[in-house]
């Protein structure tokens, strides 16, 4: 994976048409479900966006690579944890993102919340690799990327948030993230609001196992191109 390292830059091949619409974008969109982003915030998420797609040339990352369903469908979509977290971003929080892929939720909640310590893991070398890399590129110095499946992590440390974004149903979401959720902690799983009442049964079922309770639940609606997405986080706490 020598493409991904600083030196990508040079070669990206993006119009700035498509990068001044991914920022404005993302810059109206998180200031309306997330929170306002700064133009140094904003620059470094479209680099990573330009990576991605630059990257995607060589292996797949992801399928939404359009400048303005990436801003609304990766990036403020992963922002959103920043809303429901109130007050908690302008605290040291750790979190882990579990199954990180191409980095989302993570690198956009490292450049959002500085004050974060985040780890992100994901079961594909080339997409932790990606990720590793594009962080110490943009010298985001709170995010870890590990090679790992969150089941067979042999991590000494638990976290306050753990976050599991279109991954895998809620019941083995649970079953595989749930360890490694310390005491008060939360697991958050991003998903569909029109999640089948029978996975949420199921979830239940896998949550009370593993010493965990639905707490809380925090719905939105973001709009793509005149297409609303009904979107949910499912926040399971500790016991």
């Amino acid at each position: 994976m020598g493409l991904v390292c600083n030196e990508i830059f040079s070669k990206i091949m993006m119009t700035s048409t498509h990068s001044e619409t991914f920022k404005q974008t993302l810059a109206q969109a998180s200031a309306q479900w997330a929170r306002p982003l700064s133009d140094e915030q904003l620059e470094l998420m479209c680099r990573h966006y330009e990576a991605v797609v630059e990257t995607n040339r060589a292996f797949n990352l992801t399928r939404i690579t359009g400048p303005v369903e990436s801003a609304i469908r990766h990036y403020v979509d992963s922002l959103v944890l920043l809303r429901w977290a109130g007050d908690r971003v302008s605290k040291n929080m750790t979190c882990l993102d579990i199954g990180t892929g191409a980095g989302f939720p993570a690198i956009p909640l490292a450049i959002a919340a500085p004050n974060w310590q985040l780890t992100a893991i994901d079961s594909t070398g080339k997409k932790i690799d990606f990720v590793s890399r594009i962080a110490d590129a943009l010298g985001l110095d709170n995010l870890h990327a590990e090679h790992a499946r969150s089941e067979h992590w042999a991590c000494d440390d638990q976290f306050n948030i753990v976050a599991a974004r279109a991954v895998s149903s809620a019941a083995n979401c649970i079953i595989k993230s749930a360890q490694h959720v310390k005491r008060g902690g939360v697991l958050v799983l991003f998903k569909s609001a029109a999640i089948e009442k029978s996975e949420l049964t199921e979830a239940a079922s896998a949550a009370n196992q593993h010493r965990l309770k639905l707490a809380e639940t925090y719905t939105y609606t973001l709009t793509c191109e005149n297409e609303d997405l009904e979107r949910i986080l499912l926040v399971y706490k500790r016991k």
